[in-house]
């Protein structure tokens, strides 16, 4: 059975990709959508990610173990940072162009890229991050179809709490992951199995309590969202050396 390949990476490396993914969004609040073809979805999975069945194929090899650790290791690093990439150049455009609703829609295309591209190349998204972007997925659109409706006041309403909104969106996606999903809002590599699912529950509180957090701060700054975020990255990170794999005689 292939594993995924970021649970085996330098955790210095890992800790650097995932944090980077969430301290940089907490700068942001807004999203979009928008549909690319087939082609340029799977251009975009090849430059970014390696196919499921070629990634190890460098494993049948003997002593080559080193490489192929040394290579999970960069493909995890790499697959995170591509996460994270929507994120990023969401604040970027923001802070380059003051234009919310430019960065948003752009946010939104690369997210939706990104979440396309895992699917079609079978990739197991980071939860966390799969709470981030389809956060911004959502929010540009919903904000600015609100306007166009003539609902401003609900358009306004979300609008202004769009910022911590996206703490909401992890916990929303983390419950369907928790309930949908065998490797749970965890996103534990191997059977579903009673820690597996304790771990996702745990991360689900921590995920509840963030928000809570968050809506207490009264401020959009990195205390109010961007600890809890990264607060979570860490916690699953926790979670995850503390949850065993069962083995094949279990």
């Amino acid at each position: 059975m292939l594993t995924n390949p970021l649970h085996e990476q330098d955790p210095k490396a890992r800790l650097m990709a995932g944090m980077g993914s969430n301290i940089l969004f907490e700068f942001a609040a807004g999203n979009d959508d928008k549909e690319p073809s087939s082609g340029i979805i799977d251009m975009y999975a090849r430059m970014v990610v390696t196919a499921p069945s070629t990634r190890l194929g460098f494993a049948n090899s003997e002593g080559r173990g080193l490489s192929m650790a040394h290579n999970c290791q960069k493909y995890g690093v790499m697959v995170e940072l591509t996460e994270a990439a929507p994120s990023v150049l969401f604040v970027v455009l923001w802070r380059l162009t003051d234009n919310l609703e430019l960065a948003g829609w752009t946010g939104t295309a690369l997210a939706l890229c990104v979440v396309l591209a895992q699917s079609h190349q079978k990739i197991h998204p980071h939860p966390i991050v799969l709470g981030i972007n389809t956060h911004l997925i959502i929010i540009t659109p919903l904000i600015v179809g609100l306007y166009q409706l003539n609902f401003h006041g609900m358009a306004s309403l979300i609008e202004s709490n769009s910022f911590w909104g996206v703490l909401v969106t992890i916990f929303v996606v983390g419950c369907a992951l928790t309930l949908w999903s065998s490797r749970g809002f965890l996103g534990f590599d191997g059977p579903k199995t009673d820690a597996s699912q304790r771990g996702s529950l745990i991360l689900l509180c921590g995920s509840a309590a963030a928000i809570f957090w968050a809506a207490s701060q009264g401020s959009q700054g990195f205390v109010a969202v961007g600890l809890p975020i990264t607060g979570l990255f860490l916690l699953r990170r926790f979670l995850l050396s503390k949850t065993p794999v069962p083995s094949a005689l279990d």
